[in-house]
């Protein structure tokens, strides 16, 4: 069942056998260098990362990440949706593609949807991201959905601090 749907894009649940597309984006250059690298070798370890990481959410807010697909050829390019940390007070906003997609406008497109989702469908108003103080390209994302930096934060997990963007600011 499609959650969300955008012109070329269709987003849907993450379940227990996309062990294979999980290992396949938790392994990325990208991912490893601005998401940082979960060790995570083999689908069964992926399958596992969707349970304890992803899967639960679900049940439990009434959203998560979701896998990305395009719509004209049900391909995985990637995964978007909502997060909630227990660090952060706003709901999250996060996004990965796999780099073959990157330049064609996927990732701004996945964004607006799931901030549109968010707003109408779950009436979250205000949403917060994360990036790391180095991905220039996550940042130029989040910069064209008009979400300003408004702290340098750490993560209990994180040694870096990172930058908290919103879309909820003043100007």
């Amino acid at each position: 069942m499609n959650i969300i749907e955008t012109e070329r894009l269709t987003f849907q649940e993450f379940t227990e056998n996309d062990g294979e597309l999980m290992l396949k984006i938790l392994n990325t250059e990208d991912w490893k260098k601005y998401i940082g690298d979960r060790k995570v070798e083999t689908i069964e370890k992926a399958t596992e990362y969707l349970k304890v990481r992803m899967l639960w959410s679900y049940d439990k807010f009434g959203f998560g990440m979701y896998k990305v697909l395009l719509k004209s050829t049900d391909e995985f390019i990637g995964l978007c949706g909502l997060g909630k940390r227990p660090e952060l007070e706003n709901v999250e906003i996060g996004y990965a593609l796999l780099p073959e997609f990157y330049g064609k406008g996927y990732g701004i497109e996945a964004a607006k949807g799931t901030i549109d989702f968010a707003k109408n469908n779950l009436k979250i108003n205000t949403l917060v991201a994360i990036t790391a103080k180095n991905n220039d390209k996550s940042h130029r994302i989040l910069e064209q959905l008009d979400m300003k930096i408004i702290n340098n934060i750490k993560l209990s997990d994180d040694d870096e601090e990172i930058f908290l963007f919103s879309t909820n600011h003043d100007d």
